[in-house]
């Protein structure tokens, strides 16, 4: 299995430089414009409030605030890293979430890369993909064995189906994700209720 985990970080460690024109990448990021009944600096203030009750730290979190925008940086299933802008109106606010990017870390060593899903990625794209990137490799062991196994049609199938499978998971928990944020950022700014107590 750590075989199989290598093999996909190291792959895409080196193929989002190197996509082939047959390839169609799924944009995973966000973007809507919300209409919301408040002013600009009611709405400020309510998403400047979500990200403090939303995250542990949002000092931490918040990389820029102004009077028209709130921009942050995110984290969420601990690798994946996402920047949030929001950008404020009288009467609307627009959400966007992108900058997708996972943090793994291989033998002591951490990698960060973008978040890549193709959503027509075949076995044969795979094949010359992971060759290509692994010819490019310095000679050593691991380029030897990864060319290999790439060989190995048996265990080559068997990792481009971890490899699809583990972009699939991804891709689906990024969606969730930044649809339960876009709610959640939603139904606070909605609820911008004065307690007069």
């Amino acid at each position: 299995m750590r075989v199989i985990a290598g093999l996909f970080l190291l792959f895409s460690c080196f193929s989002f430089g190197q996509v082939s024109n047959d390839l169609v990448v799924k944009n995973l990021d966000y973007k809507e414009v919300f209409e919301v009944d408040l002013t600009k600096s009611q709405i400020k203030e309510q998403v400047n409030k979500w990200f403090a009750l939303n995250f542990k730290n949002s000092n931490y979190v918040i990389k820029h605030s102004s009077d028209d925008s709130t921009i942050g940086k995110g984290v969420f299933n601990v690798t994946i890293d996402f920047t949030i802008d929001v950008t404020f109106k009288n009467g609307r606010y627009k959400l966007e979430i992108y900058g997708f990017q996972q943090t793994t870390n291989l033998s002591g060593l951490d990698t960060t890369t973008p978040v890549i899903y193709y959503y027509n990625y075949t076995y044969e794209q795979y094949i010359n993909l992971s060759r290509s990137a692994f010819e490019g490799l310095d000679d050593s062991y691991g380029k030897k064995y990864l060319l290999k196994r790439l060989n190995n049609e048996k265990k080559s199938r068997e990792d481009y189906n971890v490899q699809k499978k583990n972009m699939d998971l991804t891709s689906e928990g990024i969606l969730s994700k930044t649809e339960s944020i876009a709610q959640s950022l939603f139904k606070s700014v909605k609820s911008n209720k004065k307690d007069d107590w």
